[in-house]
């Protein structure tokens, strides 16, 4: 047997024990610990690197602070599903079917990559040898690929895609809105790659995809407020506006998009907000140093990368809000300090299960609403946003009575129906292009208004 032979005979057993060690440890969380009980020293030698897996947990659809809302019952579709005999219906649930056992393998994958034997160990191993030899190329995957810039601004890259659907359900939403009288306005967030990068139309096409959809929204007359150049003149590199080691925007430029967008809804749909009050002289830093290890730091790990500071601001003059999440049961009355989630500051978890950026707004929830007390104007805006509205929204609510913002990922109602009880006087949509890829690896889509 020749040395190559033998190579690629010790590759292949390396593979079948990779494999086996993924579907034993599986196979004994899911039957023996999850559905038996067990907990005994065969999981417990199973499960030696890991002992939150020594003891199920049941799965949570929702964040562990909160509760389950039925949100499709509060706000049901005005749009009754096709019947399931119909060529439509049958359509629809092979559809769904086939999405499921996407979403089943997606999460399958997902749980083993984590839950590998010593998967920490072995990540920060794997990446302190890229170090080592200069390895700084990213997986295809552009949704967990992650890499370093000459720069050193972490990062990954977009492919690029079909916006057929995203442009025609928010064309649609546009639609409605018009019908209904409501100010409708389609506001896109940066990405990680200034126009014109290196990368910009080599490796990324953010730029490219954020240019198509603007452009096919404006051919519809959907009214689109590039937020690129802007940020852009304000800042002296592209860089500033994000912080390093992940993919959102910094505070300070979520401040900037807000003022911006305050003086939109003043000038287009008649808001009083003040924009003035946006100004970085208005308000205190609260400066937290290495606190932040953003999503692409935690796929480097802390062996390539090390973590960002974070920033709370506090403002100088009078403030008074009421604050209501319904998914955490909250309803609660305060200054700006009270729509920061104090308790994603805490790395008691560590930097890889903390979610730092999160303590904006409280995070990524379904449904919030934030009531200026300050203010009596009766403007009530409705924002539906995705991650980066974190940092947005508590900023945003200083210009108006009333603010209220739908994160699609986790609400399961029918927007038009929102629309219809709350009846905001304008709606803002505000993504980034990279959160796009959301929809490719789960049945609820970003652009399901229905």
């Amino acid at each position: 047997m020749t040395f190559r032979e033998r190579l690629m005979l010790s590759c292949v057993g390396l593979l079948f024990a990779a494999c086996a060690i993924v579907f034993v440890r599986y196979g004994t969380y899911q039957f023996l610990i999850r559905d038996l009980g067990w907990d005994n020293a065969w999981t417990q030698m199973i499960f030696s690197d890991n002992e939150k897996l020594q003891h199920y947990e049941a799965p949570r659809k929702v964040a562990s602070d909160e509760v389950p809302i039925d949100w499709a019952a509060r706000y049901p579709s005005p749009e009754p599903p096709a019947p399931a005999q119909s060529p439509a219906g049958l359509f629809q649930q092979i559809e769904q079917e086939e999405l499921a056992i996407h979403k089943q393998a997606w999460e399958f994958e997902a749980w083993a990559n984590r839950h590998f034997y010593s998967h920490l160990y072995l990540v920060e191993q794997m990446r302190r040898y890229e170090g080592a030899i200069g390895w700084n190329i990213p997986l295809s995957n552009d949704y967990f690929s992650s890499t370093v810039r000459p720069d050193g601004q972490l990062t990954g890259f977009v492919k690029k895609k079909d916006l057929s659907y995203p442009v025609s359900q928010t064309a649609a939403l546009a639609d409605f809105c018009h019908k209904n009288g409501i100010p409708f306005f389609v506001v896109l967030a940066p990405s990680k790659f200034a126009p014109g990068d290196a990368y910009d139309g080599v490796l990324d096409f953010s730029n490219e995809n954020a240019n198509d959809f603007l452009r096919q929204l404006q051919g519809k007359d959907v009214r689109c407020i590039d937020l690129r150049p802007f940020l852009d003149a304000q800042v002296s590199q592209h860089a500033d506006l994000f912080f390093r080691t992940d993919h959102h925007w910094t505070p300070e430029a979520a401040r900037l998009a807000a003022q911006k967008l305050e003086t939109l809804l003043n000038d287009e749909a008649g808001y009083s907000a003040d924009p003035s009050l946006l100004d970085a002289g208005q308000y205190t830093e609260s400066l937290y140093p290495a606190q932040h290890l953003g999503s692409y730091g935690q796929r480097l790990t802390l062996v390539r990368t090390q973590p960002d500071d974070f920033s709370l601001f506090y403002p100088k003059f009078e403030t008074s809000f009421r604050l209501q999440i319904p998914s955490m049961e909250l309803d609660h009355t305060g200054d700006f300090s009270s729509l920061y989630y104090m308790d994603q500051l805490a790395l008691s978890h560590g930097y890889y299960d903390s979610h730092v950026y999160g303590t904006y707004s409280y995070g990524e929830r379904a449904f919030l609403s934030i009531q200026n007390l300050e203010k009596s104007d009766g403007h009530k805006l409705l924002l539906l946003r995705d991650s980066f509205g974190n940092t947005l929204i508590q900023f945003l609510a200083l210009g108006m009575e009333r603010l209220i913002a739908l994160d699609l990922r986790a609400f399961t109602g029918s927007v038009h129906a929102c629309l219809q009880q709350e009846r905001p006087d304008a709606v803002i949509l505000i993504y980034t292009i990279s959160e796009f890829n959301w929809d490719e690896m789960n049945q609820k889509s970003l652009f399901d208004f229905r």
